[in-house]
């Protein structure tokens, strides 16, 4: 862990046109805010007692030798500022232009300026206003500029300062209109204690205080959280690129221009070639993009116009209506974009009053940043001992990878061709590539859309099955036989008749695997009709039944004691695949493709201990698989209280079926008793 002399301090720029205040600013916040945390620093000054002959000197200098200095001057700042864990408040210039002739300013910004300052404060009055306290200023020499020329300059300072600063990931904010003095200072005052305030550590704790209040009434009750992106994900559309097409209707194009120039402002902050990238710096520049663009009298208006004008995918509505008739279920929105604005999209589908919505804010002052990372911090903590809860995420593009990674079950959402993400599937296999998310599916929305990477992730269909595996109760669900059904009672005889052994016993094992499948394992996982071929020809086809995904169920038998009852849970269900295994690792990735449904079948269950390897293991690989054990005995202790079965079923849902229990600890390594007197090799033991 870092020291303090050893973090990067805050270092706060206080920029603008000669004029605009910055020196007196510092002043007053110097007297406002007192020495106890912060330094406050006048770069003309620091070169001032730097420069051999101060700044006279200074500026008969060479642009290579003012633009050392500078670079000493700022450094001088960060070395005080580190050795005494103060935050830098710092007036400095960016450009000068004092000449209206000239093509361009010249620049006194060094990139040494980027890489000591974390924030920079621009201050942006009214060009008028500006013309105004310069010729009031009677006690500096400043050149008589025109209204037109500062405007420009403005504009220049604002396009290089946003540029330099998306590129190296400092802070920048614009501090707009005509402020009296004592305005200004209690505007910036509050804009540094907020900034002070915020990182990501304090961040994802107000997350989770969230999470536990929004959850506390739940969490008795909860077993899966459902995590939905919101932007082409619950919809094909893009709220933020809804947002500015509906500001640049309706606000002078003039005033957007001078805000962020020509590029609309998300798209230039998140290109790839710049230092923000996704990071949280990135995610808190926006929310002061969106604070700078959606003030107090047009924020609720637009929210409103662009939350009406979002249709969300039919599936994904109806999904939420389902999950919200079950208390041991939350769907959650977790979202980049705006939170105000998904609000009221949940609220105009009648949504609010169950699915949450935890977003960005508007302003730096709004009380939490979603970045990438924090999504999958997000899962992580539902995951965690606080809530244990099992995670299905929902998303779309590159910006969900860390969350769907994270989640138990990770649904990638395809989109229409033409408005998805195009680098998603370099992301996707980039994953595959380190061995992750190769369980994950996708699900085609909107209907009729291509798929991505056809063959290397499956389909996800938004139906009824794919409810109830949202909506299925963990823990183990365990199934015995009746013990007074005389079906029962005569299958159990001839298995617990210590003088049977070989065929005999084998085909007993054989008669008790078929009675469980077609009489428990049937009404545990359901059955689907199929047409077939009446007997007599002519007749029109009728309805037949077989176990509900037959041809997508794998057979497993554990050991060769679990083998002659698979063959009868086999011939029970004659589509489904077989595969032998001795050991959890012996099933692989490519015996699970395609499959729904996995069905281990073992003699017997003592301590459970190869049950829970084998069950982990495949849950490992495919996290989707319902995961059915059937036995001919089960141990009782394993399903009680401490019992292995029991602490399994907390972690992972499956159904145990069983003929009988037993008080008797079944002993056996690999070749189990049972195991030799099926195959008469009991004089080996």
């Amino acid at each position: 862990m870092q020291t303090p002399k050893q973090r990067k301090p805050l270092i706060f720029g206080i920029y603008g046109l000669p004029g605009s205040g910055k020196t007196t600013l510092v002043h007053d916040l110097h007297l406002t805010l007192g020495d106890e945390h912060f330094r406050f620093y006048d770069g003309s000054s620091i070169l001032e007692n730097l420069v051999p002959g101060g700044l006279t000197a200074f500026k008969s200098l060479p642009d290579t030798e003012k633009k050392n200095w500078r670079e000493q001057a700022i450094g001088i700042i960060e070395y005080e500022c580190r050795q005494q864990s103060k935050t830098g408040i710092v007036a400095g210039h960016y450009m000068f232009w004092d000449n209206e002739n000239d093509t361009q300013g010249e620049v006194a910004h060094t990139q040494k300026d980027m890489q000591v300052y974390t924030h920079i404060i621009y201050l942006d009055p009214p060009a008028e206003e500006l013309s105004r306290r310069r010729t009031a200023d009677t006690g500096r020499s400043r050149p008589n500029l025109s209204i037109k020329h500062l405007r420009k300059w403005q504009l220049a300072e604002k396009d290089g300062l946003r540029q330099d600063c998306y590129e190296n990931q400092v802070l920048f904010k614009i501090v707009s209109g005509a402020h009296d003095l004592e305005s200004l200072k209690r505007t910036v005052a509050a804009i540094l204690r907020g900034f002070c305030s915020k990182n990501e550590h304090e961040n994802f704790d107000v997350i989770k205080r969230y999470l536990d209040t929004l959850l506390a009434d739940r969490k008795k009750h909860l077993e899966t959280v459902l995590i939905l992106d919101a932007d082409r994900t619950l919809t094909a559309a893009d709220s933020g690129e809804m947002l500015w097409k509906c500001l640049g209707n309706r606000r002078s194009i003039t005033q957007l221009r001078n805000m962020f120039g020509n590029e609309e402002p998300l798209n230039e902050l998140f290109k790839s070639n710049t230092g923000m990238s996704y990071s949280f710096n990135a995610f808190q520049q926006a929310a002061l993009i969106h604070e700078q663009i959606l003030t107090d009298d047009i924020v609720e208006t637009f929210c409103n116009d662009v939350g009406c004008g979002i249709t969300m995918h039919p599936e994904l509505v109806q999904l939420l209506n389902s999950v919200a008739q079950v208390n041991h279920v939350q769907a959650l929105v977790v979202t980049c974009g705006l939170q105000r604005i998904w609000e009221r999209v949940i609220a105009r589908y009648g949504l609010s009053g169950y699915v949450k919505v935890i977003g960005n804010g508007r302003t730096q002052y709004d009380p939490v940043i979603i970045t990438p990372d924090v999504k999958a911090q997000i899962v992580t903590y539902l995951q965690g001992d606080n809530f244990k809860a099992r995670v299905v995420a929902l998303g779309d593009s590159p910006v969900d990878i860390p969350m769907l990674k994270t989640a138990d079950e990770a649904i990638i959402v395809t989109g229409d061709v033409n408005n998805r993400s195009r680098s998603m599937d370099h992301c996707l296999l980039e994953a595959f590539e380190n061995g992750e998310l190769l369980e994950a599916r996708q699900t085609i929305l909107p209907i009729g859309a291509a798929a991505r990477l056809p063959g290397r992730l499956k389909e996800a269909k938004i139906d009824d099955e794919f409810l109830s595996n949202i909506i299925r109760h963990r823990g183990i669900n365990i199934v015995i036989a009746p013990q007074d059904s005389h079906a029962v009672q005569l299958l159990q005889t001839p298995t617990r008749n210590g003088q049977l052994n070989g065929a005999a016993l084998r085909d007993a094992h054989y008669q008790v695997g078929r009675y469980l499948a077609t009489e428990i394992v049937t009404k545990v996982i359901g059955l689907e009709e199929f047409n077939m071929k009446h007997v007599k020809k002519g007749k029109e086809d009728i309805i037949g039944y077989r176990l509900k995904n037959e041809r997508e169920t794998l057979i497993v038998p554990l050991l060769r004691g679990g083998e002659p009852m698979s063959f009868g849970v086999w011939d029970a269900f004659p589509l489904a695949m077989f595969q032998h295994a001795h050991e959890a690792t012996d099933i692989k990735a490519k015996h699970l493709e395609g499959r729904k449904t996995v069905l281990l079948v073992d003699s017997v269950v003592n301590t459970g201990k190869s049950i829970d390897e084998i069950i982990r293991h495949i849950h490992g690989l495919d996290k989707s698989l319902r995961i059915v054990v059937i036995a001919n005995i089960v141990q009782i202790q394993s399903i009680q209280k401490g019992g292995k079965m029991l602490a399994l079923g907390k972690d992972i849902k499956f159904d145990l079926i069983t003929l009988r229990t037993s008080e008797t600890s079944f002993v056996g390594s690999k070749e189990t008793d049972t195991g030799n007197r099926l195959f008469n090799s009991t004089h080996m033991v």
